[in-house]
């Protein structure tokens, strides 16, 4: 047990880890949604499907992110490069967002991404997910299931947002003396 800490830290601690816990098991009770399969651009321009998008696996992680010109996504996408191998027995992992092709590559080499990245700038598939509408774009993630049959569900769902769990340094910087604004 840590030094610096007292019951009422430890106790909500506790109460978060449980509502952790009630969240999850009520996003994996949900009924899936069956989603089209939607067409996206790769780096080479080339049009690709999203059953193509989960390899050899049957479930499928989709990043929304809003592009380089948010600080914030960039900095969840640094974070998901770390974990992205430990993804490869269990999933495919892809980062979705709206910037040409071009940016999108030049950016990850920047930044050292190795994760697939593809276009969704021709495709109703931000919008029809519920991560965009007339005037923005917002960050989250969709994770899909493929079916013997070819069909695809959306499966669960999460924005992500200051403080979330997607993104460690938030916690990091609660951890500081100084209050942060995210």
């Amino acid at each position: 047990m840590p030094i610096l800490s007292s019951p009422e830290i430890e106790k909500l601690e506790e109460e978060l880890l449980q509502k952790k816990k009630q969240l999850a098991s009520l996003k994996h009770n949900l009924d899936p949604v069956k989603v089209e399969d939607y067409l996206f651009k790769n780096a080479d321009n080339n049009e690709v499907k999203l059953s193509e998008l989960f390899g050899e696996q049957r479930y499928l992680i989709t990043i929304h992110n809003m592009g380089q010109g948010c600080k914030f996504c960039t900095m969840w996408a640094n974070g998901f490069e770390g974990i992205y191998r430990h993804f490869a027995d269990k999933a495919g992992f892809v980062l979705v967002n709206h910037d040409s092709l071009e940016k999108q590559k030049a950016f990850a080499e920047k930044q050292g991404w190795t994760f697939p990245m593809y276009n969704a700038s021709d495709s109703s598939f931000t919008k029809d997910l519920g991560f965009k509408d007339d005037k923005s774009l917002w960050p989250g993630v969709s994770t899909f299931r493929k079916n013997d049959d070819g069909s695809i569900e959306l499966v669960a769902q999460s924005m992500f947002g200051p403080g979330d769990d997607f993104c460690s340094v938030w916690h990091f910087y609660d951890l500081l003396p100084e209050k942060f604004d995210y």
